[in-house]
């Protein structure tokens, strides 16, 4: 976690303040660069964590759910982002009060939304979630079952052209069928 007071040494130590400061490591497209009286670290063109003067953190990730984005995100602000079925939440995993992430959120100095109605909006019961994950998956696994089913049918008609079920399950020759 990088807090403001942090940011803004590291930020003074900066060679061309216009550019901002490469941050070290791994991270070789991060830069902690100055957004009006706030700090942001821009990872590639996305400023995806603002450090503000009064402690907390404005969160985005310019629609890249990357691992990448969400290491840097939990690096460098107090927030802990994970995923599950490809939905992002904030929170510990074993949490009994979850977020969804949503681009743009500001979170307190612990890590949790700051405001009344975010935390109400974007609380999630964990457990309902993978309810419903899980059904539309079962639903989606049936339809392409069926999908399967009517194009397997479709190449055996095609296949077996003389082979042909007419009504009352009587079979027909092709050249039956058509006298």
């Amino acid at each position: 976690m990088l807090t403001y007071k942090q940011a803004k040494e590291l930020f003074a130590r900066a060679k061309d303040k216009t550019k901002g400061k490469r941050l070290k490591g791994r991270e070789g497209s991060t830069w902690l660069v100055q957004d009006g009286n706030d700090f942001a670290i821009r990872f590639h063109a996305t400023r995806i964590v603002t450090i503000c003067k009064d402690g907390t953190y404005i969160l985005r990730n310019g629609n890249y759910y990357t691992p990448s984005t969400k290491e840097r995100i939990c690096g460098y602000s107090p927030a802990r982002v994970w995923s599950e079925n490809n939905t992002w939440y904030l929170g510990y995993w074993n949490a009994k009060v979850l977020f969804k992430f949503a681009s743009g959120m500001r979170v307190d100095s612990m890590g949790n939304p700051t405001t009344a109605k975010e935390r109400k909006e974007l609380a999630v019961d964990i457990v309902v979630e993978r309810r419903e994950y899980q059904r539309a998956k079962r639903a989606e696994r049936k339809e392409r079952a069926a999908l399967l089913a009517a194009e397997a049918e479709r190449r055996h008609r095609l296949e077996f052209p003389e082979r042909y079920t007419g009504l009352g399950g009587a079979v027909y020759s092709k050249n039956e069928r058509y006298a």
